[in-house]
């Protein structure tokens, strides 16, 4: 059995560099995202809409970020924004980014590889350039040097419990998210050639999102879902976010130039 520190405090992190890239336009931090309906916590619901892509549209999608020097995890948040903004009628969005921290510390051989181990950047995007890729640029600049500024929090438990009553009481969402376990044919060992689809989706009744994008890679397709709590975030507005999104990931340019019409 390994033998861990007992307490987070006492590990040593390690941050990646800061990059010396400056931001480009600094955002201020947008209004928070008022719930659609606000109930108590026994009448509510975790819920989620799939969005589907084909192993030819993954593989055009993954084509066209290369030839833009983009990450397929960048495309999707911008487009996550773009498409949250377009279906909510806003210019500003907080996106949070779930960020691994395997690796991060010092006593490395001693931690487990397993579990949820990750922490979640906040960044403030403004969405007004029609320009995703330039967006997608914004987003990776600003998201390396939050990363890079990030310090592990050390916080007693009742600081901690109270963070967790006051999201379970909250009348609003900070922003939206985005989160992305990457390839997960290798965990899969022997057996990926039996698995015939994939999708992550985590319960979302305390809606401390208003909405957050699960993705993975299986196979080469993308499996991606948009979960959301309920009644709090509108199934509706979910579903009018995840038409945009798919709209972006099949005809990327298209979106960009605003040539994508209703089908």
């Amino acid at each position: 059995m390994r033998s861990v520190a007992p307490n987070g405090d006492e590990l040593t992190y390690r941050p990646p560099e800061r990059p010396g890239i400056p931001l480009r336009r600094p955002v201020a931090r947008p209004e928070p995202l008022l719930f659609a309906a606000h109930r108590p916590w026994r009448e509510r619901r975790a819920d989620f809409v799939p969005l589907a892509l084909t192993q030819q549209e993954s593989l055009a999608l993954k084509s066209w970020c290369k030839s833009h020097g983009l990450t397929v995890n960048q495309f999707f948040a911008v487009a996550l924004a773009e498409s949250f903004a377009e279906a909510t009628g806003r210019s500003e969005v907080t996106l949070y980014t779930a960020v691994s921290l395997r690796r991060r510390y010092a006593q490395g051989a001693a931690l487990p590889d397993v579990g949820c181990f990750i922490n979640v950047l906040n960044l403030p995007l403004r969405l007004d350039r029609g320009d995703l890729s330039g967006h997608a640029r914004d987003y990776a600049a600003a998201l390396e040097r939050a990363d890079a500024a990030w310090r592990p929090p050390v916080r007693e438990h009742a600081a901690i419990r109270r963070a967790v009553e006051e999201t379970a009481a909250a009348g609003s969402a900070p922003g939206i998210c985005i989160t992305n376990v990457g390839v997960v044919d290798p965990a899969l060992g022997p057996h990926a050639d039996r698995v015939t689809g994939y999708r992550t989706v985590v319960n979302r009744t305390g809606a401390n999102y208003g909405v957050v994008l699960h993705l993975g890679t299986l196979g080469g397709v993308f499996a991606t879902a948009l979960a959301f709590g309920t009644p709090s975030t509108d199934r509706d507005t979910v579903r009018g976010v995840a038409k945009a999104l798919h709209d972006r990931a099949v005809r990327p340019d298209a979106v960009r130039q605003g040539e994508v019409q209703e089908v």
